[in-house]
């Protein structure tokens, strides 16, 4: 028995020693996985910064979230997002790439693209793109320079007429189908602090892009400012001002500051971008309006629409390298599902985009909308159109300068710009 005893003491003491030297090891290799990730966080990572416009809380976030999202899937790299004011945002980029001290990666304007090229080469990011030949024409459009792929389409959108339908049902009025509709439902609806309409005319390109189908709704055109059909378009916004159908304060708005109001039921229609409709949905998910195309000049014109984006640029130096991996991970499939199921865009590409019109019902009326929209001009000089528009469009719902000086000084500046190019 004392033999036994011995034995077992002994079974014991080995036993003991075996779970002391096992927790040895559990400590150091607890110790070390800390290490490990004590020097992981301490390394260095490149910083990237990436400018935008977008105003509204639900892009705002969509962007925050795709950046974590690329932060996170890798160690190298740390993108960060910074918001421009979108009337801000041309002369700040632009006097970046005079400075040599442009962000590495930007959201531009598809319209402000080949201005801002010509300023300062963007990457071509033609091999960073997944699956481009599912991308659709109009998309590509935007971005090609010579050949190349000047940068991302990140998505589509049109200018769309969104109406309050519950207080237009009460006033027994209907969606307005021409511009003297407009005008006349407007008037109705205008009382105490409300006013029946508002559309972006801010010195930006969200105020141009408002403006254009109005001046296509009536047969006008750029290129021809000064004939019956393009002046009848800037008539008409000093008569919703004048006859205080549009407040003149829209002068000094932001589109987000707009959509607020008519969530608000400040305003009951607003001309702006459909993207806006996602921004409604999650803060105002049972306001009843409907979202339809901008008026037309008259029962003889049809109604049309502008069609616009945004496309994410690289910009050259040292680390447009990591940026371009940033691109990369944006046109994954997975990744742009995500990135446009937040802000409310249409995708550039045509897989994504048939999945898009079959799943959700409002993106499927803002593409049946889209079918009637067209093209902005994509030219080096459309910062400088867009600037003398807007201000044009500024005098004519002041109202203290004739319509004929506006138009005359307008078509005088487009004049000029052509004749330097």
């Amino acid at each position: 028995m004392e033999y036994e005893g011995s034995s077992m003491n002994k079974r014991n003491l080995w036993r003991k020693w075996y779970i002391f030297l096992m927790g040895s090891c559990l400590v150091m290799g607890l110790l070390a996985g800390c290490q490990k990730e004590k020097q992981t966080s301490l390394k260095t990572r490149q910083t990237l910064t990436l400018w935008h416009y977008m105003d509204s809380p639900a892009r705002k976030q969509a962007l925050s979230d795709i950046a974590d999202a690329f932060n996170d899937s890798q160690a190298d790299i740390e993108v960060e997002i910074q918001y421009v004011p979108d009337e801000d945002f041309k002369k700040h980029l632009a006097l970046s790439m005079a400075d040599g001290d442009m962000p590495e990666l930007a959201l531009v304007d598809s319209s402000d693209l080949n201005y801002f090229n010509a300023m300062q080469p963007f990457v071509n990011v033609t091999d960073q793109i997944e699956n481009l030949d599912e991308y659709l024409p109009e998309a590509i459009a935007s971005c090609k320079v010579d050949g190349q792929m000047k940068g991302m389409p990140l998505g589509m959108n049109c200018a769309a007429l969104f109406c309050n339908t519950e207080i237009l049902e009460e006033a027994g009025l209907q969606v307005p189908k021409t511009w003297d509709e407009l005008q006349e439902t407007a008037l109705k609806l205008t009382k105490d602090n409300r006013y029946g309409f508002a559309m972006p005319a801010l010195r930006s390109e969200e105020s141009v892009f408002s403006f254009l189908p109005l001046l296509w709704g009536y047969g006008g055109e750029i290129a021809e400012i000064e004939s019956e059909e393009s002046q009848a378009a800037f008539l008409k916004l000093r008569e919703l001002s004048e006859s205080g159908a549009m407040s003149p304060q829209v002068n000094n708005l932001i589109t987000g500051d707009i959509v607020r109001q008519f969530m608000e039921g400040n305003v009951v229609m607003v001309l702006v971008t459909s993207a806006f409709q996602q921004t409604i949905q999650k803060e105002k998910p049972n306001m009843k309006y409907v979202m339809t195309l901008p008026p037309s000049g008259n029962e003889n014109k049809e109604c049309v629409t502008a069609i616009g984006g945004e496309v994410l640029v690289v910009t050259p130096g040292e680390k447009q390298d990591e940026a371009m991996e940033f691109v990369k991970f944006v046109s994954e499939k997975c990744q742009m599902e995500k990135l446009l199921e937040q802000i409310g865009y249409l995708a550039p590409r045509e897989d994504i985009l048939q999945e898009q019109i079959a799943e959700n019902e409002d993106l499927k009326n803002t593409w049946q909308i889209m079918q009637q929209a067209r093209l902005r001009e994509f030219s080096v000089d459309w910062p400088y159109v867009s600037v003398a528009l807007t201000d044009a469009m500024e005098e004519e719902i002041v109202g203290e300068i004739p319509q004929s000086v506006i138009i005359s000084n307008l078509a005088e500046k487009l004049r000029k710009n052509r004749e330097a190019k």
